[in-house]
């Protein structure tokens, strides 16, 4: 906020905001302008609230109610965000949301910026939300921004080249083989861990040689339906080095990966003996390589060999193809466009050295 005089129309005035947020107003005297300043502060920091005892439960079960054509995942997510949120602060009533709160969630939480980000958004659309619906005649998180990312925050994918995988595998293979076929199955489907953790024999269909990853609501995550990412419903087909494996493996329950284990903690085991073995090997000692750049390396991989954009972007299961588009540069050599550019033909040369004899005539004399 500030206030400055304006000499030729002998005004003060007030700016609150900034962009499209931004607010000006006019006042005659400068007391005027210092209390309408104040207010707006007040509001920043408290709102102006309508029903200050309204609970706080009973507005995001209102707001999901809003939220039934999304997908169930997305809802998922806002509920439990939410309402961390709230045990986080001991939020109870409307009067409780404020924006200093959210300003301490900024600088308590320590994920990634896009993750807090993501949060953020979501109690902002539940302000707003209580606004619209009368509860409130101000919203008091109007003024609470996003975190910027900086260019030092920003991390680049990585994808794994041929030679590290080789080492990893044999690495796997000598410490901990039951975690081979895992380690098979991510570098050639691209799935997910969770996808892997939660695959059934029933999505493996060797007859068409296809893997579906589908929604599964008889498996509970965290006390709800087991739902894809964002809905990536899809269904991809195998190689034969996964079919090898799969008929390998043995069918004690309908589970196919790790089925003598249960499911609440199998994405950390695998997550966590994956990094324990990685950080051993010689070649990639000191860098901070996941399971899920496993993915990276498939998708990157699949561009440089030149599958279409939009294919690689529905064999991963991305929501959007700009998503995909990120993988394009991971991997050096061609790009996608220049592998296409290459399977087209020389059009002055070799249509000529390869067409007919008896149109060769015809084509030098046209």
């Amino acid at each position: 906020m500030s206030i400055r005089f304006d000499k030729k129309r002998k005004r003060y005035r007030v700016c609150v905001g900034s962009g499209s947020r931004r607010r000006v107003k006019d006042f005659k005297s400068k007391k005027e302008s210092l209390v309408w300043e104040a207010q707006q502060k007040c509001i920043q920091e408290q709102g102006d609230f309508e029903r200050l005892d309204y609970p706080l439960l009973n507005l995001l079960d209102e707001y999901l109610q809003t939220l039934e054509n999304c997908v169930q995942n997305h809802q998922n997510d806002v509920k439990q965000t939410i309402k961390k949120f709230f045990e986080d602060y001991n939020l109870k009533e409307l009067r409780d949301l404020r924006s200093s709160v959210l300003e301490k969630f900024k600088t308590d939480c320590k994920q990634a910026i896009t993750t807090k980000n993501r949060k953020i958004g979501f109690v902002k659309s539940l302000s707003n939300f209580a606004l619209k619906r009368g509860y409130l005649k101000a919203d008091p998180l109007k003024w609470v921004s996003k975190i910027k990312k900086r260019k030092k925050d920003i991390k680049e994918k990585r994808a794994l080249s041929e030679n590290e995988l080789l080492v990893i595998s044999h690495s796997i293979e000598k410490k901990k083989p039951d975690l081979l076929p895992a380690f098979i199955f991510f570098v050639n489907t691209g799935c997910r861990l969770s996808e892997l953790v939660t695959l059934e024999w029933s999505n493996i269909d060797f007859e068409n040689r296809i893997i579906q990853f589908t929604d599964k609501p008889h498996i509970r995550v965290r006390n709800e339906p087991y739902t894809c990412k964002w809905g990536s419903q899809r269904e991809i087909p195998m190689k034969s080095i996964i079919v090898d494996y799969l008929r390998d493996m043995p069918r004690t329950n309908n589970w196919v990966f790790f089925p003598e284990q249960g499911r609440n903690n199998l994405g950390y085991f695998i997550y966590k003996n994956f990094k324990k073995i990685v950080k051993e090997t010689s070649v990639v000692r000191n860098e901070n390589i996941n399971v899920h750049m496993l993915r990276h390396t498939w998708i990157s991989t699949m561009l440089a060999w030149g599958v279409p954009l939009h294919i690689a972007s529905k064999m991963a299961g991305h929501s959007n193809i700009a998503v995909t588009e990120q993988y394009a540069h991971i991997i050096g050599g061609f790009s996608p466009l220049e592998t296409s550019m290459n399977l087209m033909p020389d059009m002055g040369l070799t249509c000529t050295k390869n067409a007919p004899l008896n149109n060769i005539e015809e084509i030098k004399s046209a």
